[in-house]
C-alpha cells in the first residue's frame, strides 16, 4: 500500500500541509489522513520521528499468526513526518502522515510517498519485510565489504568514552598522539590482537571556541610527521572523523565554498553558530577534502541531529538535506571509503537506503564508565537491521581497571559490552590504554586476521517484549535473539540478561525460525557448552529443542553494577543425527565469516572453513551416536580449507 501527496502544477505555498493527495478528476490537493482505531503508545513525531509499527495481541495465543503493520515515508525522508491526532469534541483520534509544517514551498511535481508493509508473523518479520520493500524501491547496495574495515574488521577507536579521547591529550599535554598510536598499535600486535583501522575522533583536526572545525587537517601539535606518515607506521587506514564546521572555518575565508549558518543555540558540543557548506557545493567540498587524506580507510559524519535540527535552511527547503547527504556519501564513494553515521536521526537511517557509501552507524549514545546501559541497543538494531545498516554500539574497554583514563573512573558490565559488540551485526571497536587490552576476551570476537566472526543479522530483541506479561510477554529483563545462516541451515544464538522471572522460550518465539512450515530439531546448550568435553554425552549441556521440547530462560539479578547474562546457542540437527557446536571459545559460534558451507557427507559433515593462514581451529560437534567430538584444524596458506568429519 503506498499513499502519494503531489503538488498541483503551479508552485504550493505552504503554511501547514499536513497529508494530502492530488485528485486525478480536478488536479486539486485534499487530505488524505490515516485514522486507526488502536490504542497507540509511544509513537515520537515530526522531524525526529521514524516508521510507525502497529501490532495486535491476540495472536500470541499461537505466535506464528500475531499480525503487525510498518507505516513510513518511502520518499522525501527528511521532510515526511507522521503524527498522532488526540482525540477531541471535533476530531477523531488517529494518525496523520504529511509534509514537516517547517516547509515554505514546493516546486510543481513534488511528491511524498508513504509505504505501509505487514506480516502475520509478529513485528520483527514485519520490520524486516518493509525494510526488503523500502531496499527494494531504491535497489539499494552497499559499498564492497573490501571496502569497509569498520563494518568487516576489528578496530581502535579514540572518541568520547576512549582511553585516548580529546580529554586525555588536554590532561596529558606532552603526550603526543601519533607517537602513543603508534606504540599502541605495536603492543597490541605483540598480544596477537589484530585491528584494521584506527579511529580519529575530532580532536585531530583544529575547533573553534563552538567545537567548530575550522579546516579539515590534522593538528601539527598532535600529529607533526602528518597523517600519511602514521599510516606508513601504522600498516593500517585511519577512519577520519568530521561534525560540523566553524562559522570562520578556512574554506569560507579562502572563499573557497559557500556556507550557512546555524540557529545560535548553546549545547553541550555546539556552543554557539556553526556552519555547514550549501547543500549545491556539497559533492565538490567533500570530494576536495578527501582527496588531501590519502591515509583515509573510512569516514565518520558525526552530530547529524544537531546537523539538520540546528539549520533552519535545511528544514524549509525540500531536498536540501538530502542533497547535502549525497554530496558527503557520492564523494566517499568516489574514494573508496564507506561512511559511518553518528547522533543520526531515524530519517537519516532511512535515507541511506539511496547511498551506497553508508554501511554502519551507531546504535546507541556514546558509552564511557559511568553511561548506564547504553549497550541495550536491540530495538535501534532492528530499525538498522531491515535497512541493511550496522549497528555500532560504540567502542569497548576490554578491561574494567584502565590506569590513567581521563575518567579516574573503572567501567563494569566488560564481558557483556564485548558480547553485545560481537551479536550487534556492526563494528566492534577496542579503545584501552596502551598495554592495557584483554587479548583472550576481544578475539572472542573475530578470527586471526581480524575479520569479525558475526551473525548473519543484526541482533533484535524477541516479540515476545511487545507483548503484557498476561498474553505470554517477557515480565523482567530482556532476551535478544540472532542467527547465522549458512547455506539454508541456520543457527540462532540467544541472549538473556536479568530475566529474573523463569520464561518458556518456544520455537515460535524466535525470528525467523517462527516463519517455517516444518518442524525441525536443534540441540541447544548454553555458551562455551559447560560439562561437556571431547567424547563426553552431549545431554550433560545440551538438551533439544523443538515444539515439543521448549526452555525455561532464567539469569539472575544485577550483582553490585553487573548485569548478570547468559548466551545461548541454539544448533540444528542435521538428517544424519550430526550436529555442528562450531567455535565454542567464540561470542559466535557459527559464523558466516567461518564457514561457508556446511554439508551433510555420509555418516558426517563436510565443511569449508576461512581463516589466517596457519591459524589454528577448534571445532566441537555432537556425532550421530550423541557424543561430543573435537577436531582441530589449522587454516592452510591459502585461507580456505575443506574439512570432512565422519
Amino acid at each position: 500500500l503506498a499513499k502519494y501527496c503531489r503538488a498541483s502544477q503551479s508552485d504550493k505555498q505552504i503554511n501547514r500541509w499536513k497529508n494530502q493527495q492530488m485528485d486525478r478528476q480536478t488536479n486539486r490537493l485534499h487530505e488524505c489522513n490515516f485514522y486507526f482505531k488502536l490504542k497507540i503508545g509511544c509513537f515520537v513525531v515530526g522531524t525526529e520521528g521514524g516508521p510507525l509499527v502497529l501490532f495486535d495481541t491476540a495472536g500470541e495465543v499461537d505466535r506464528k499468526q500475531s499480525h503487525a503493520i510498518v507505516i513510513s515515508s518511502f520518499n522525501n525522508f527528511k521532510h515526511a513526518i507522521g503524527s498522532k491526532v488526540i482525540a477531541t469534541s471535533s476530531h477523531t483520534a488517529g494518525l496523520v502522515f504529511g509534509l514537516q509544517s517547517y516547509i515554505t514551498e514546493v516546486q510543481a511535481g513534488f511528491m511524498l510517498q508513504f509505504g505501509m508493509s505487514g506480516s502475520t508473523h509478529g513485528v520483527s518479520a514485519a520490520v524486516e519485510s518493509w525494510g526488503e520493500k523500502l531496499r527494494s524501491l531504491y535497489g539499494t547496495t552497499r559499498i564492497s565489504p573490501d571496502l569497509d574495515p569498520t563494518n568487516t574488521k576489528l578496530g581502535y577507536w579514540t572518541d568520547n568514552g576512549a582511553y585516548y579521547d580529546g580529554s586525555y591529550w588536554s590532561k596529558n599535554p606532552k603526550a603526543v598522539p601519533q607517537d602513543v598510536l603508534v606504540e599502541v598499535k605495536q603492543m597490541l600486535d605483540r598480544m596477537k590482537v589484530p585491528i584494521a583501522y584506527i579511529q580519529l575522533d575530532p580532536w585531530w583536526y583544529p575547533n573553534d571556541d563552538h567545537g567548530g572545525c575550522t579546516e579539515w587537517v590534522p593538528q601539527e601539535k598532535f600529529f607533526p610527521k602528518g597523517l600519511p606518515w602514521l599510516r606508513d607506521q601504522l600498516g593500517i587506514p585511519l577512519l577520519l572523523y568530521a561534525n560540523y564546521f566553524s562559522v570562520n572555518n578556512t574554506y569560507m575565508k579562502r572563499n573557497q565554498f559557500d556556507f550557512i549558518d546555524s540557529l545560535n543555540f548553546q549545547l553541550t558540543y555546539a556552543r554557539g553558530p556553526i556552519a555547514n557548506v550549501v547543500p549545491e557545493q556539497s559533492y565538490k567540498f567533500y570530494d576536495y577534502i578527501m582527496s588531501k587524506h590519502q591515509s583515509m580507510g573510512a569516514f565518520e559524519v558525526d552530530f547529524l541531529d544537531f546537523q539538520f535540527l540546528l539549520f533552519s535552511q535545511l528544514q524549509q527547503h525540500v531536498n536540501w538535506s538530502e542533497m547535502w547527504m549525497k554530496g558527503m556519501a557520492d564523494a566517499a564513494l568516489k574514494h573508496n571509503v564507506s561512511m559511518q553515521l553518528c547522533m543520526e536521526l531515524p530519517n537519516d537511517l532511512l535515507q541511506s537506503v539511496l547511498f551506497p557509501a553508508i554501511t554502519n552507524a551507531r546504535a546507541s549514545e556514546d558509552d564511557f564508565p559511568t553511561a548506564g546501559n547504553r549497550w541495550n541497543i536491540a530495538m535501534t538494531a532492528m530499525l538498522m537491521r531491515a535497512l541493511d545498516i550496522g549497528p555500532f554500539f560504540d567502542d569497548i574497554w576490554t578491561r574494567a581497571d584502565q590506569p590513567g583514563n581521563p575518567y579516574g573512573q573503572s567501567s563494569n558490565d566488560i564481558r557483556l559490552r564485548t558480547f553485545v559488540s560481537a551479536l550487534s551485526g556492526g563494528p566492534v571497536g577496542i579503545s584501552d590504554g596502551a598495554n592495557l587490552t584483554d587479548a583472550e576476551l576481544i578475539m572472542r570476537s573475530c578470527r586471526e586476521d581480524g575479520v569479525l566472526l558475526k551473525p548473519s543479522r543484526p541482533v533484535v530483541p524477541l516479540d515476545a517484549h511487545f507483548m503484557p506479561a498476561n498474553q505470554g510477554g517477557v515480565t523482567a529483563g530482556n532476551i535478544w535473539n540472532t542467527h547465522s545462516q549458512i547455506g539454508s541451515d541456520v543457527w540462532y544464538h540467544l541472549m538473556a540478561f536479568d530475566v529474573t522471572q523463569p520464561f518458556v522460550v518456544t520455537p515460535s518465539h524466535i525470528y525467523p525460525l517462527k516463519k517455517t512450515t516444518s518442524q525441525p530439531k536443534f540441540m541447544i546448550g548454553k555458551w562455551g557448552f559447560p560439562g561437556c568435553s571431547n567424547g563426553s554425552m552431549a545431554t550433560e549441556c545440551l538438551k533439544m529443542f523443538d515444539d515439543n521440547h521448549p526452555f525455561t530462560v532464567q539469569t539472575l539479578g544485577m550483582d553490585g553494577s553487573e548485569h548478570n547474562f547468559t548466551l545461548y546457542s541454539i544448533n540444528p540437527v542435521f538428517s544424519n543425527g550430526w550436529v555442528l557446536l562450531g567455535e565454542v571459545d567464540k561470542v559466535v559460534t557459527v559464523s558466516p565469516q567461518r564457514f561457508s558451507s556446511v554439508k551433510v557427507y555420509g555418516d558426517g559433515l563436510r565443511l569449508k572453513v576461512s581463516g589466517k593462514p596457519s591459524e589454528q581451529l577448534e571445532l566441537w560437534f555432537v556425532k550421530s551416536n550423541g557424543h561430543i567430538f573435537t577436531a582441530n584444524v589449522r587454516v592452510p596458506p591459502s585461507g580456505q580449507q575443506t574439512v570432512y568429519m565422519s
